[in-house]
C-alpha cells in the first residue's frame, strides 16, 4: 500500500523529465500499463471480508498514476522542455552585430565580440496587456540594419519609452544571451509581440530591422540560465516525490489499520 504507489509516482515524474522529449510514446505506454495494473488489482478476487487489500492497493496505484502523470507532465512543460529545447539548438560565438541573423536561425545561444552591446537608450515597446520591450544590439561600426534585438517583458517603463532595463542589458561586460525561441509549447513565447514592437523602428528610431531579426534575452551567463530550467525541474521532482512518499505512507498506514480493525468483528463471530 505504500511502496508500489510511491514507485509508480516517482517513476512517472522522473521518466517524464528525462525521456519524454525523445520517446513520448513510451512514456504514454507506461502510463497506460500502470493504469491497467491498478485496474487489475481492483478486480482481483478478494479472499477476505471487510476492506479489500487488493482494492485498496489498486486505488492507491490509480491515484499515484493520476498524480504522477499530472506532476510529471507539468514539470516537463514548465522546466525540462525548455532545457531540452535549447539543448537541441546550436551555440555560436564571436559574432559581429552586423552579421545576417538569417545565418543563425538554428541558434539557441549567441555570444558576440566585446565591442557589441545593447543600445539601452533606443527602446521600442509594444503594449498588449504587458509591455514587450526591444532594444537594438549594435557594434562599434555603423551598420545598415539591425539583425539582433535584446528583448524582454515589462522592463522599459509603463509606456515602453525606456530606458531598456531587461535582465543584464545594463552590464557592459555582457555580450550575448539566449535566443527567444518561437515555440508553441513555451509559456513565454513572445516572438510575435517583439516583432510587432520593431515595426515602428524606422519611424521612431530611424533604424531598419532585418525581416529575419533574432530576439535575445541579454544575459551575462546564458549557459547558467539554461541550466536553471534543469535545476528547477530536478528540485520540483525531488520535492514532489518526498511529498508523495509521506502521503503514501500516511494513507497506506491508515488503510492497513482500518482493514485490521474492521476484520476483528468477523474473527470474533467465527470463534463464537
Amino acid at each position: 500500500l505504500i511502496f508500489l504507489p510511491f514507485v509508480i509516482f516517482a517513476s512517472l515524474v522522473v521518466l517524464s523529465m528525462l525521456c519524454f522529449h525523445r520517446a513520448p510514446g513510451i512514456i504514454w505506454a507506461l502510463m497506460v500499463a500502470a493504469l491497467l495494473l491498478s485496474l487489475l488489482f481492483m478486480v482481483v478476487r478478494q479472499q477476505r471480508l471487510g476492506p479489500k487489500f487488493w482494492m485498496n492497493l489498486g486505488g492507491m496505484c490509480f491515484l499515484a498514476i493520476l498524480a504522477g502523470s499530472v506532476a510529471g507532465l507539468w514539470n516537463y512543460n514548465s522546466h525540462a522542455y525548455k532545457y531540452w529545447a535549447y539543448k537541441g539548438q546550436r551555440t555560436y560565438e564571436d559574432l559581429r552585430a552586423s552579421e545576417a541573423a538569417a545565418s543563425y536561425l538554428d541558434a539557441g545561444r549567441l555570444s558576440f565580440l566585446d565591442d557589441v552591446e545593447v543600445d539601452v537608450n533606443k527602446v521600442l515597446g509594444y503594449k498588449d496587456g504587458q509591455v514587450f520591450c526591444v532594444a537594438p544590439v549594435v557594434g562599434s561600426s555603423p551598420q545598415g540594419r539591425i539583425e539582433f534585438w535584446a528583448a524582454g517583458v515589462d522592463c522599459c517603463g509603463q509606456d515602453g519609452v525606456g530606458p531598456f532595463a531587461c535582465e543584464d542589458a545594463s552590464q557592459p561586460e555582457t555580450h550575448g544571451g539566449l535566443v527567444h525561441l518561437e515555440d508553441e509549447l513555451f509559456s513565454d513565447n513572445f516572438v510575435d509581440k517583439f516583432r510587432a514592437a520593431v515595426k515602428d523602428a524606422d519611424s521612431k528610431l530611424g533604424l531598419t530591422s532585418s525581416k529575419d531579426a533574432l530576439f535575445l534575452r541579454w544575459l551575462s551567463d546564458p549557459a547558467a540560465a539554461q541550466l536553471r530550467w534543469w535545476s528547477d525541474g530536478i528540485a520540483f521532482a525531488v520535492k514532489s516525490c518526498i511529498a508523495y512518499f509521506f502521503f503514501s505512507l500516511v494513507s497506506g498506514v491508515a488503510l492497513h489499520f482500518a482493514r485490521r480493525n474492521l476484520s476483528k468483528p468477523k474473527l470474533s463471530a467465527q470463534r463464537r
